[in-house]
């Protein structure tokens, strides 16, 4: 903004949402869904755009430490304590008992904050029974998108098993994008997002799953428990830069009507498909463009406002340069990086300059071409069958010659030990005297 103060992507994308509210073509429920907020907070933020615009939706206090901040020694306490004094306290509980034992006045959602960064477990915590409820369509195309995978017997016994990817408008119920694919995966859901963008643009958010795709599944890390945020996956990464929001819904029921569509394709498409005579995976997706356009053309309903609020693609902005796995490595001394066991050269840079011990970002795009970034400059490379070998080769010595068997030493029948231990005096005695004497002449 003109006076320093910059947006987040979330406030900037509060900022488009609330202007859509304010000239009145996005209700405020809707909107509040799509910003992550109720709908008090939501009325308060539209009360502060038009007080102070935009400038109103960045924080105030943003770069300053805060007053009421946890110092690290009153942190290492309250471990200690949850560790030995207090173990087994939960988190109200251990609230209660700082405050009267030891004088640390903490609310209980604080405290779960520093143990779960802590790694001490917060014991168990009563949860409520949620109440559910029916969920009314949003009232404008585009601006959610529910997306699923479907892994069935498509082909039946005519050929493989297959997974068929979907992106369904929650508004109108359009089937927007579809794709089989062999399985769910990051590299099928980047091809499905880029049939969506590419054909009607991009929507506000996307609901999903909670499939690995979409969040990620490992243990939190220190640093993740530490910020309270998860580093997003791939894909994650990719509707980041593209300003789209993924919601995760806590059950299938929550996104019934892609969970619905499947169970009608299963019933219209497999027959379709076998009518069609398609057995094989590039013959069914040729087969869905005409397929989904009848299908839109029955299934679909109107929105309660008309027109579209897919949003195009920012100026710059490359479908191949986002929707692709995104790798940071790290410039070896031969100036190579390495990614899922292939190996690739950097190049001289334009003043013959190396990368070596820089960090690079190496994007493997979908036509199959990587590409090496240092911030926004591209750095040219080429893959490399192997690991190059040093220019000078090192003799190696020739094999050692294989030693000769050796034939063990069999000792003759008169040799004492063939003997047994009752003739050996005797034996002893006969070699005294048929040794000859030394006086002898």
């Amino acid at each position: 903004m003109k006076d320093g103060l910059t947006l987040s992507k979330r406030e900037e994308t509060r900022l488009r949402v609330l202007t859509e509210v304010a000239v009145g073509t996005l209700g405020l429920p809707e909107a509040a869904q799509l910003m992550g907020v109720g709908q008090r907070q939501a009325w308060r933020l539209l009360a502060t755009l038009r007080r102070d615009g935009a400038r109103g939706l960045g924080h105030s206090n943003r770069g300053r430490e805060p007053a009421n901040k946890v110092t690290a020694e009153k942190r290492e306490r309250i471990l200690q304590l949850a560790k030995t004094t207090y173990a087994g306290a939960n988190r109200t509980h251990l609230s209660e008992l700082l405050a009267e034992h030891e004088k640390i006045q903490l609310s209980p959602s604080t405290i779960g904050r520093v143990l779960s960064a802590g790694g001490v477990s917060a014991g168990k915590r009563r949860r409520r029974s949620k109440h559910r409820s029916r969920r009314e369509r949003f009232v404008q195309e585009g601006m959610l998108a529910q997306v699923d995978g479907s892994d069935h017997a498509w082909l039946e016994e005519r050929g493989p098993r297959l997974v068929l990817l979907g992106a369904i408008d929650d508004a109108t119920g359009k089937v927007l994008a579809a794709r089989f694919a062999t399985a769910e995966s990051t590299e099928s859901y980047f091809a499905l997002a880029a049939d969506l963008i590419a054909q009607h643009g991009r929507p506000y958010a996307l609901y999903s799953d909670k499939h690995a795709v979409f969040r990620s599944t490992q243990p939190e890390t220190r640093a993740e428990q530490l910020t309270g945020k998860r580093e997003p996956t791939q894909f994650g990464r990719a509707m980041e830069q593209l300003g789209v929001q993924i919601i995760c819904a806590n059950s299938p029921q929550a996104k019934g009507r892609i969970e619905r569509l499947w169970g009608t394709l299963q019933d219209r498409l497999v027959v379709e498909l076998r009518i069609a005579g398609i057995d094989s995976m590039e013959g069914a997706n040729g087969f869905l463009e005409g397929f989904l356009r009848r299908f839109n053309a029955s299934f679909a309903v109107s929105a309660t406002i008309e027109g579209t609020a897919f949003r195009s693609l920012p100026d710059g902005v490359s479908l191949d340069a986002v929707l692709c796995p995104h790798h940071r490595r790290r410039v070896a001394r031969d100036n190579t990086v390495q990614v899922d066991g292939q190996l690739y050269q950097l190049l001289r840079g334009p003043r013959g300059e190396g990368y070596a011990g820089l960090s690079v970002t190496l994007q493997l795009r979908r036509n199959g071409q990587p590409v090496a970034l240092r911030g926004t400059d591209v750095i040219a490379m080429e893959a490399l069958a192997a690991r190059p070998q040093p220019a000078v080769a090192i003799p190696t010595p020739p094999p050692a010659a294989p030693a000769a068997p050796r034939t063990p030493h069999k000792p003759p029948p008169t040799h004492p030990w063939k003997r047994s231990l009752k003739t050996r005096p005797q034996l002893a005695q006969n070699a005294r005297e048929s040794k000859p004497s030394d006086h002898s002449y």
